[in-house]
Protein backbone atom coordinates (compact mmCIF):
# COMPACT_ATOMS: atom_id res chain seq x y z
CA UNK A 1 0.00 0.00 0.00
CA UNK A 2 1.27 3.45 -0.81
CA UNK A 3 2.44 5.63 2.06
CA UNK A 4 0.03 8.32 0.97
CA UNK A 5 -3.60 7.66 1.76
CA UNK A 6 -6.47 9.45 0.06
CA UNK A 7 -7.25 13.11 -0.31
CA UNK A 8 -10.22 13.67 1.96
CA UNK A 9 -11.55 17.21 1.75
CA UNK A 10 -11.30 20.00 -0.80
CA UNK A 11 -12.92 23.28 0.26
CA UNK A 12 -12.41 26.93 -0.59
CA UNK A 13 -10.12 28.43 2.07
CA UNK A 14 -11.58 31.90 2.44
CA UNK A 15 -9.90 33.87 -0.37
CA UNK A 16 -6.55 32.09 -0.44
CA UNK A 17 -7.23 29.18 -2.77
CA UNK A 18 -7.92 25.48 -2.28
CA UNK A 19 -7.88 23.99 1.21
CA UNK A 20 -7.26 20.27 1.66
CA UNK A 21 -6.53 17.58 4.24
CA UNK A 22 -3.77 15.15 3.24
CA UNK A 23 -3.39 11.83 5.05
CA UNK A 24 -0.04 10.10 5.62
CA UNK A 25 1.14 7.31 7.88
CA UNK A 26 2.70 8.95 10.91
CA UNK A 27 2.84 9.39 14.69
CA UNK A 28 3.38 12.73 16.51
CA UNK A 29 6.11 12.45 19.11
CA UNK A 30 3.89 13.88 21.86
CA UNK A 31 0.23 14.30 22.80
CA UNK A 32 1.04 16.77 25.58
CA UNK A 33 -0.13 20.01 23.97
CA UNK A 34 -2.65 18.56 21.53
CA UNK A 35 -6.37 19.18 21.89
CA UNK A 36 -8.17 15.90 22.69
CA UNK A 37 -11.65 15.68 21.15
CA UNK A 38 -12.32 12.23 22.59
CA UNK A 39 -13.51 9.15 20.73
CA UNK A 40 -14.85 10.19 17.33
CA UNK A 41 -14.46 8.75 13.85
CA UNK A 42 -11.39 9.55 11.81
CA UNK A 43 -13.49 11.35 9.21
CA UNK A 44 -15.03 13.50 11.95
CA UNK A 45 -11.57 14.17 13.37
CA UNK A 46 -10.29 15.42 10.02
CA UNK A 47 -13.41 17.53 9.50
CA UNK A 48 -12.88 19.09 12.94
CA UNK A 49 -9.32 20.07 12.02
CA UNK A 50 -10.39 21.34 8.64
CA UNK A 51 -13.09 23.48 10.24
CA UNK A 52 -10.78 24.87 12.92
CA UNK A 53 -8.94 28.14 12.35
CA UNK A 54 -5.94 27.02 14.39
CA UNK A 55 -5.52 23.32 13.59
CA UNK A 56 -2.93 22.20 11.04
CA UNK A 57 -2.70 18.48 11.93
CA UNK A 58 -5.22 15.83 12.96
CA UNK A 59 -4.15 12.53 14.53
CA UNK A 60 -6.01 9.41 15.63
CA UNK A 61 -4.62 7.25 18.44
CA UNK A 62 -6.50 4.57 20.40
CA UNK A 63 -9.75 5.81 18.82
CA UNK A 64 -9.18 9.32 20.24
CA UNK A 65 -8.87 12.41 18.04
CA UNK A 66 -6.04 14.90 18.65
CA UNK A 67 -5.68 18.31 16.99
CA UNK A 68 -2.44 20.29 16.79
CA UNK A 69 -1.69 23.91 15.98
CA UNK A 70 1.65 25.03 14.56
CA UNK A 71 3.21 25.33 18.04
CA UNK A 72 1.96 22.04 19.47
CA UNK A 73 2.92 19.90 16.47
CA UNK A 74 6.49 19.02 17.41
CA UNK A 75 7.79 16.37 15.01
CA UNK A 76 5.83 13.58 13.35
CA UNK A 77 7.60 10.26 12.79
CA UNK A 78 6.75 8.20 9.72
CA UNK A 79 5.29 4.80 10.50
CA UNK A 80 4.58 1.64 8.55
CA UNK A 81 1.35 1.50 6.53
CA UNK A 82 -1.77 0.85 8.60
CA UNK A 83 0.04 1.71 11.82
CA UNK A 84 -0.88 5.30 12.79
CA UNK A 85 -2.25 8.07 10.65
CA UNK A 86 -2.07 11.86 10.62
CA UNK A 87 -3.68 14.39 8.29
CA UNK A 88 -1.95 17.66 7.39
CA UNK A 89 -3.96 20.74 6.42
CA UNK A 90 -2.67 22.45 3.29
CA UNK A 91 -3.77 25.26 1.00
CA UNK A 92 -3.12 23.19 -2.11
CA UNK A 93 -1.93 19.79 -3.24
CA UNK A 94 0.82 20.05 -5.84
CA UNK A 95 1.74 23.05 -7.96
CA UNK A 96 -0.96 22.18 -10.48
CA UNK A 97 -3.66 21.80 -7.85
CA UNK A 98 -3.77 18.02 -8.41
CA UNK A 99 -3.74 15.16 -5.91
CA UNK A 100 -0.32 13.81 -5.02
CA UNK A 101 0.57 10.52 -6.72
CA UNK A 102 3.25 9.69 -4.14
CA UNK A 103 3.93 10.75 -0.58
CA UNK A 104 4.72 14.50 -0.63
CA UNK A 105 7.98 15.73 0.89
CA UNK A 106 6.74 19.27 1.52
CA UNK A 107 3.29 20.67 2.36
CA UNK A 108 2.50 24.37 2.64
CA UNK A 109 -0.47 26.12 4.17
CA UNK A 110 -1.76 29.17 6.00
CA UNK A 111 -4.15 29.79 8.88
CA UNK A 112 -5.80 33.08 9.70
CA UNK A 113 -6.30 34.75 13.09
CA UNK A 114 -8.61 37.73 13.52
CA UNK A 115 -10.17 38.67 16.86
CA UNK A 116 -12.12 41.86 16.20
CA UNK A 117 -12.26 44.79 13.83
CA UNK A 118 -10.13 46.99 16.13
CA UNK A 119 -7.11 44.71 15.80
CA UNK A 120 -4.92 43.89 12.82
CA UNK A 121 -5.52 40.45 11.30
CA UNK A 122 -2.58 38.07 11.10
CA UNK A 123 -1.65 35.06 9.01
CA UNK A 124 0.54 32.12 9.94
CA UNK A 125 2.20 30.66 6.85
CA UNK A 126 3.73 27.27 7.52
CA UNK A 127 5.68 24.59 5.70
CA UNK A 128 5.69 20.95 6.80
CA UNK A 129 8.70 19.12 5.36
CA UNK A 130 9.80 15.49 5.38
CA UNK A 131 13.42 15.01 6.46
CA UNK A 132 14.49 11.40 6.70
CA UNK A 133 11.67 9.75 8.61
CA UNK A 134 10.39 12.86 10.35
CA UNK A 135 7.95 15.60 9.40
CA UNK A 136 8.93 19.03 10.77
CA UNK A 137 7.26 22.44 10.66
CA UNK A 138 8.59 25.96 10.09
CA UNK A 139 6.16 28.86 10.21
CA UNK A 140 6.12 32.62 9.62
CA UNK A 141 3.82 35.29 11.05
CA UNK A 142 2.43 38.06 8.86
CA UNK A 143 0.63 41.04 10.36
CA UNK A 144 -1.73 42.93 8.04
CA UNK A 145 -2.18 46.61 8.89
CA UNK A 146 -5.43 47.97 7.49
CA UNK A 147 -5.91 51.68 6.77
CA UNK A 148 -9.33 52.89 5.59
CA UNK A 149 -10.00 49.32 4.35
CA UNK A 150 -8.12 50.04 1.14
CA UNK A 151 -4.35 49.87 1.67
CA UNK A 152 -2.58 46.88 3.16
CA UNK A 153 0.96 46.75 4.50
CA UNK A 154 2.49 43.45 5.53
CA UNK A 155 5.30 42.79 7.99
CA UNK A 156 6.57 39.34 8.91
CA UNK A 157 8.94 37.62 11.27
CA UNK A 158 10.13 34.06 11.03
CA UNK A 159 9.46 31.59 13.79
CA UNK A 160 11.61 28.48 13.82
CA UNK A 161 11.40 25.19 15.68
CA UNK A 162 14.22 24.06 17.96
CA UNK A 163 14.05 20.33 18.64
CA UNK A 164 15.64 19.37 21.97
CA UNK A 165 15.98 15.70 21.06
CA UNK A 166 14.04 12.97 19.32
CA UNK A 167 11.21 11.79 21.54
CA UNK A 168 10.80 15.11 23.36
CA UNK A 169 8.30 17.83 22.57
CA UNK A 170 9.82 20.47 20.34
CA UNK A 171 10.02 24.00 21.70
CA UNK A 172 9.15 26.98 19.57
CA UNK A 173 9.81 30.69 19.73
CA UNK A 174 10.29 33.79 17.61
CA UNK A 175 13.84 34.83 16.92
CA UNK A 176 13.31 37.68 19.34
CA UNK A 177 12.31 37.01 22.96
CA UNK A 178 8.75 38.17 22.31
CA UNK A 179 7.09 35.01 23.68
CA UNK A 180 4.27 36.78 25.53
CA UNK A 181 3.04 38.56 22.42
CA UNK A 182 3.14 35.30 20.50
CA UNK A 183 1.07 33.59 23.19
CA UNK A 184 -1.56 36.36 23.03
CA UNK A 185 -1.50 36.10 19.25
CA UNK A 186 -2.34 32.39 19.36
CA UNK A 187 -5.77 33.20 20.78
CA UNK A 188 -6.45 36.08 18.42
CA UNK A 189 -9.23 34.79 16.17
CA UNK A 190 -12.75 35.83 15.33
CA UNK A 191 -14.53 32.49 15.72
CA UNK A 192 -14.12 29.92 18.48
CA UNK A 193 -12.16 26.74 17.85
CA UNK A 194 -14.15 24.14 15.96
CA UNK A 195 -16.02 26.76 13.93
CA UNK A 196 -15.27 28.14 10.48
CA UNK A 197 -15.05 31.84 9.61
CA UNK A 198 -16.72 33.00 6.40
CA UNK A 199 -15.83 36.51 5.24
CA UNK A 200 -18.64 38.35 3.48
CA UNK A 201 -18.74 41.18 0.97
CA UNK A 202 -19.93 43.71 3.59
CA UNK A 203 -16.84 42.96 5.77
CA UNK A 204 -18.90 40.97 8.30
CA UNK A 205 -17.77 37.53 9.46
CA UNK A 206 -20.01 34.52 10.14
CA UNK A 207 -18.87 31.62 12.33
CA UNK A 208 -20.15 28.30 10.98
CA UNK A 209 -20.58 24.86 12.50
CA UNK A 210 -22.31 21.86 10.99
CA UNK A 211 -24.12 18.69 12.00
CA UNK A 212 -24.05 15.63 9.81
CA UNK A 213 -24.96 11.96 10.04
CA UNK A 214 -21.88 9.77 10.51
CA UNK A 215 -23.81 6.67 9.44
CA UNK A 216 -27.14 6.18 7.71
CA UNK A 217 -29.77 8.85 7.08
CA UNK A 218 -29.78 11.80 9.39
CA UNK A 219 -32.90 12.21 11.52
CA UNK A 220 -32.56 15.96 11.19
CA UNK A 221 -36.08 17.32 11.46
CA UNK A 222 -36.41 21.06 11.91
CA UNK A 223 -36.80 21.02 15.71
CA UNK A 224 -33.93 18.57 16.23
CA UNK A 225 -31.69 20.60 13.91
CA UNK A 226 -32.45 23.88 15.65
CA UNK A 227 -31.80 22.35 19.08
CA UNK A 228 -28.64 20.60 17.87
CA UNK A 229 -27.14 23.86 16.62
CA UNK A 230 -27.87 25.60 19.91
CA UNK A 231 -26.44 22.79 22.03
CA UNK A 232 -23.31 22.21 19.96
CA UNK A 233 -22.10 25.76 19.51
CA UNK A 234 -24.69 28.18 20.85
CA UNK A 235 -25.49 29.07 17.25
CA UNK A 236 -28.89 29.20 15.53
CA UNK A 237 -29.59 27.64 12.17
CA UNK A 238 -27.73 29.40 9.35
CA UNK A 239 -29.47 31.61 6.84
CA UNK A 240 -28.34 32.63 3.36
CA UNK A 241 -27.46 36.29 3.74
CA UNK A 242 -24.75 36.70 1.12
CA UNK A 243 -23.35 34.79 -1.84
CA UNK A 244 -20.36 33.86 0.35
CA UNK A 245 -22.71 31.88 2.61
CA UNK A 246 -23.99 29.91 -0.36
CA UNK A 247 -20.46 29.32 -1.63
CA UNK A 248 -19.34 27.97 1.75
CA UNK A 249 -22.37 25.71 2.10
CA UNK A 250 -21.86 24.40 -1.42
CA UNK A 251 -18.23 23.48 -0.65
CA UNK A 252 -19.27 21.45 2.39
CA UNK A 253 -22.07 19.73 0.49
CA UNK A 254 -19.64 18.74 -2.27
CA UNK A 255 -17.11 17.49 0.30
CA UNK A 256 -19.73 15.37 2.05
CA UNK A 257 -20.90 13.60 -1.12
CA UNK A 258 -17.97 11.14 -1.40
CA UNK A 259 -17.91 10.63 2.37
CA UNK A 260 -21.58 9.59 2.40
CA UNK A 261 -21.58 8.00 -1.04
CA UNK A 262 -24.58 10.15 -1.98
CA UNK A 263 -25.15 12.62 -4.79
CA UNK A 264 -28.59 13.85 -3.73
CA UNK A 265 -29.72 14.90 -0.25
CA UNK A 266 -31.08 17.83 1.75
CA UNK A 267 -29.29 20.21 4.12
CA UNK A 268 -31.20 22.13 6.80
CA UNK A 269 -30.92 25.91 6.90
CA UNK A 270 -32.80 28.64 8.76
CA UNK A 271 -36.36 29.48 7.76
CA UNK A 272 -39.85 28.13 8.51
CA UNK A 273 -43.04 29.46 6.95
CA UNK A 274 -45.30 31.43 9.31
CA UNK A 275 -48.57 29.88 10.42
CA UNK A 276 -50.58 32.56 8.62
CA UNK A 277 -48.73 32.05 5.33
CA UNK A 278 -49.24 28.30 5.41
CA UNK A 279 -52.76 29.06 4.21
CA UNK A 280 -51.77 31.59 1.52
CA UNK A 281 -48.20 30.74 0.41
CA UNK A 282 -48.60 32.23 -3.07
CA UNK A 283 -49.36 35.81 -2.02
CA UNK A 284 -46.68 38.43 -2.59
CA UNK A 285 -46.33 38.98 1.16
CA UNK A 286 -45.93 35.27 1.93
CA UNK A 287 -43.42 34.75 -0.88
CA UNK A 288 -41.19 37.44 0.64
CA UNK A 289 -38.96 36.99 3.70
CA UNK A 290 -41.89 38.28 5.78
CA UNK A 291 -43.63 34.99 5.11
CA UNK A 292 -40.98 33.05 7.05
CA UNK A 293 -39.67 33.07 10.61
CA UNK A 294 -35.91 32.90 11.21
CA UNK A 295 -34.34 31.81 14.50
CA UNK A 296 -31.00 33.40 13.60
CA UNK A 297 -30.17 36.75 12.09
CA UNK A 298 -33.25 37.72 10.03
CA UNK A 299 -32.75 37.31 6.29
CA UNK A 300 -33.30 40.66 4.56
CA UNK A 301 -34.15 39.29 1.13
CA UNK A 302 -34.13 36.14 -0.96
CA UNK A 303 -31.63 37.61 -3.44
CA UNK A 304 -28.98 34.99 -2.59
CA UNK A 305 -31.45 32.10 -2.90
CA UNK A 306 -31.40 29.93 -6.01
CA UNK A 307 -34.84 28.29 -5.87
CA UNK A 308 -35.94 24.96 -7.30
CA UNK A 309 -39.22 26.73 -8.14
CA UNK A 310 -39.90 29.69 -5.83
CA UNK A 311 -40.62 30.48 -2.18
CA UNK A 312 -44.34 29.72 -2.57
CA UNK A 313 -43.72 25.99 -3.03
CA UNK A 314 -45.87 23.86 -0.71
CA UNK A 315 -46.45 20.39 -2.15
CA UNK A 316 -48.11 19.05 0.98
CA UNK A 317 -49.22 20.10 4.42
CA UNK A 318 -46.14 20.48 6.61
CA UNK A 319 -43.85 21.37 3.71
CA UNK A 320 -42.88 24.69 5.26
CA UNK A 321 -39.14 24.50 6.04
CA UNK A 322 -36.30 25.78 3.89
CA UNK A 323 -33.67 23.25 2.80
CA UNK A 324 -30.77 23.13 0.38
CA UNK A 325 -31.24 20.54 -2.35
CA UNK A 326 -28.11 18.75 -3.53
CA UNK A 327 -28.58 17.14 -6.93
CA UNK A 328 -26.04 15.22 -8.98
CA UNK A 329 -26.45 17.24 -12.17
CA UNK A 330 -27.69 20.62 -10.92
CA UNK A 331 -26.22 23.41 -8.76
CA UNK A 332 -27.17 23.70 -5.09
CA UNK A 333 -30.69 25.13 -4.81
CA UNK A 334 -33.23 26.08 -2.14
CA UNK A 335 -36.65 24.49 -1.73
CA UNK A 336 -39.45 24.35 0.85
CA UNK A 337 -39.79 20.80 2.17
CA UNK A 338 -41.12 18.85 5.14
CA UNK A 339 -40.17 20.07 8.61
CA UNK A 340 -40.44 16.59 10.11
CA UNK A 341 -39.71 13.92 7.48
CA UNK A 342 -37.04 12.79 5.03
CA UNK A 343 -39.08 13.18 1.86
CA UNK A 344 -38.24 12.38 -0.83
CA UNK A 345 -34.52 12.82 -0.03
CA UNK A 346 -32.78 12.36 3.31
CA UNK A 347 -31.43 15.25 5.38
CA UNK A 348 -27.69 14.64 5.76
CA UNK A 349 -26.33 18.02 6.82
CA UNK A 350 -27.33 20.93 9.06
CA UNK A 351 -25.76 24.39 8.91
CA UNK A 352 -25.45 26.58 12.02
CA UNK A 353 -23.93 30.06 12.21
CA UNK A 354 -23.66 33.20 14.29
CA UNK A 355 -21.86 36.54 13.89
CA UNK A 356 -18.18 36.64 14.82
CA UNK A 357 -17.10 37.87 18.26
CA UNK A 358 -20.36 36.67 19.89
Amino acid sequence: MKSLLTLFLVFDFLTSGTHVMIEVWGKPNSLKNAKNLGNITWNSCMMACHGSEVCIIAHLRSQACYLYNEVAMGTVNRTKPQNMVVAFKANATNANGECFDVEPIEISGAIFHYKNTSENPKWIHYTISLSGNQWKVVYRLKTISISMKSELSVSSRDVVKNVKSIGQLATFGPRSNDRDKRRIYKNNYSCSDGTWAVFRSDSSIACYTKLYAVQGPGDFNYTYSKTGCEQQSGSPLAGLHYKEDMSYMNSLVEALKPVKGLDSFYSRIDGIRTTACQKTPTTEYCMSVKGFNFVGQPVKSFDSYNWVTNSSSREKSGYDCLVLVSDKKKPLRVDVKSCTKNSPLTVQLVFCSKPAFT
